[in-house]
């Protein structure tokens, strides 16, 4: 038996099976880039689509998704700065500008960051949970400060825990399976 394993190991070309584990790193590494590209790509789409068909009153969104996401698979810090970055962006091409931005921001670094802390959870209970938390802050906050939009964002709430739910439940599981 040990001679048999020992002529099959002398038999392989260690150099093309290490020539195929780094392109193989490679490929990894380069999707994985793609994967926060595309992210962003999405974030950009949909929040511009949600600002010229007027629809900002629903919660039609893909950053707490991208945030969580990428929060599991690169790491509590990638999490947080894409979170920061994602919710930055989306707010700029839904055309929301105002006080918002003093909560958003700080709030989708937390759930970036809060991603990997609590990525044993299942995907869809996962993101829901921290979307819950970041929208019970937010109705708190506009309460305060932009009582003026609480309808509006009580509904926008509504529609994007429907929304995120889908999301979610569909897709989680396998963009947490393609980029592992």
């Amino acid at each position: 038996m040990v001679e048999r394993i020992s002529s099959l190991l002398s038999r392989i070309d260690w150099k093309n099976v290490a020539l195929l584990a780094a392109a193989v790193a490679l490929a990894a590494a380069y999707f994985k880039l793609f994967a926060i590209v595309f992210f962003i790509a999405a974030v950009v789409a949909v929040s511009f689509l949600v600002n010229q068909f007027h629809i900002r009153i629903i919660g039609i969104e893909l950053v707490t998704f991208a945030t969580v996401i990428s929060g599991i698979v690169y790491g509590p810090v990638v999490g947080a700065v894409m979170g920061a970055v994602l919710v930055f962006i989306s707010l700029v091409f839904s055309g929301f500008f105002g006080v918002y931005y003093f909560w958003l921001i700080p709030e989708y670094a937390a759930a970036g960051y809060l991603a990997w802390l609590w990525r044993d959870q299942p995907i869809a209970a996962l993101g829901m949970n921290i979307l819950l938390m970041v929208q019970g802050l937010n109705i708190v906050l506009t309460y305060l400060f932009a009582r003026q939009n609480f309808f509006k964002y009580v509904v926008y709430i509504a529609t994007e825990l429907v929304f995120n739910f889908i999301i979610f439940s569909v897709f989680g599981a396998w963009a947490l399976g393609v980029l592992a």
